[in-house]
């Protein structure tokens, strides 16, 4: 196996589930599966490994690949030219051993594209600076202090903190002023499927709430936008843009999610559900208009990729975003992510692998170069 023709894919363990001879990579083995299989019709293989894996003197990696009809086996490989990092959590991600793996790569002159987990805050500083998509992302600043989340909630309202380093919706609160003069907080809890109500009689109250639950330089806070509804029930946009076989950002695809009944986010391990593009649109365009809403969906996207990566100075291949739709037709960058989880649609699940696949591609022939 040559190495100009190998993607690797460097994973941890996870502690969950076991791993086993027929899923080695619990949780993932399946999609790692499919990643093969695409690259094979773009005369590829793609081997799987831990940084353990690594045999810097030789520099081969003790990987897994998956064969037809035997599953997943285990060979020595030439180290790739090219990684992809699904390694699986930020804790994971920012372990000693890990990191100095990633170091070592980079001396080699190792490609690793998708090279971390995103920091919130950074990635909203960055696209507000920036001109040509600071008019999609809402209001959002890096809490300090008490006595600024009660001027903010009074300027906008409504407000969504975020934990800069969360994910799955974790931590995140919703706070409201309500029609009495108190404020209303709904709070997910990590582990807790429901958020938790709290409602509190005064400004007072809050600065003492915030001083318990939120930490100084380690939250955001964003203006909520009133995002529009289908059966009664808000919703948002998760979309996938990923780079092409030229190394450009290109749209992939997307769907609606809807929040379940008083829920604060619309992630669907909390009780959300999917929703069709098509559908999603058609609850705030006219008929007929859904082709041109889409059409400004994909150049959000594509800009809003190429403006991050290009801030954020490294090679990315694909990015998640979550994109409110407000009652008035307009678009808004909630969120953005570099490494997504699997879509739950095939068809945008099949696109993206073979997307990967061609993306990986040309970065071999650039080395080549």
């Amino acid at each position: 196996m040559k190495a100009d023709r190998l993607l690797g894919i460097m994973v941890t363990q996870g502690s969950k589930h076991p791993p086993t001879a027929h899923d080695p990579f619990p949780g993932r083995s399946g999609t790692f599966r499919q990643i093969t299989q695409a690259a094979r019709q773009n005369d590829m293989e793609v081997c799987v490994f831990t940084p353990s894996g690594i045999d810097r003197k030789k520099r081969r990696v003790w990987a897994f690949m998956y064969v037809a009809e035997k599953g997943w086996q285990r060979f020595w490989f030439p180290l790739p030219k090219v990684i992809y990092n699904r390694v699986a959590n930020r804790r994971a991600e920012q372990r000693q051993r890990v990191q100095n793996t990633f170091a070592w790569l980079k001396e080699q002159g190792i490609i690793v594209f998708n090279p971390g987990f995103l920091d919130k805050w950074v990635v909203y500083a960055h696209l507000q600076a920036d001109p040509h998509v600071s008019e999609y992302v809402p209001t959002t600043q890096l809490y300090n202090r008490p006595s600024q989340l009660v001027s903010a909630l009074r300027a906008w309202k409504s407000i969504y903190c975020k934990p800069r380093t969360g994910s799955l919706g974790n931590g995140i609160a919703m706070i409201s002023l309500t029609k009495t003069g108190g404020v209303e907080i709904r709070h997910n809890v990590s582990r807790d499927v429901r958020s938790r109500r709290i409602l509190l009689r005064s400004e007072p109250e809050l600065e003492a709430w915030a001083r318990q639950h939120l930490r100084s330089q380690q939250v955001c806070l964003q203006r909520e936008v009133q995002l529009a509804q289908v059966r009664g029930r808000r919703f948002d946009i998760r979309a996938l843009v990923q780079k092409d076989d030229e190394g450009k950002w290109c749209f992939t695809g997307a769907a609606g999610r809807m929040a379940a009944a008083g829920q604060v986010t619309t992630h669907v391990p909390r009780g959300g559900s999917r929703l069709r593009l098509q559908e999603a649109l058609r609850a705030v365009y006219q008929k007929g208009c859904e082709e041109a809403a889409r059409q400004a969906l994909k150049n959000i996207c594509e800009k809003s990729a190429a403006v991050l990566e290009a801030r954020l100075g490294d090679i990315y291949g694909e990015f998640s975003l979550d994109i409110g739709l407000d009652t008035t037709g307009r678009f808004w960058i909630l969120e953005m992510n570099a490494k997504p989880f699997r879509f739950d649609e095939p068809s945008i699940r099949q696109v993206a692998n073979q997307r990967l696949a061609t993306f990986a591609q040309y970065l071999m022939e650039q080395q080549e170069e």
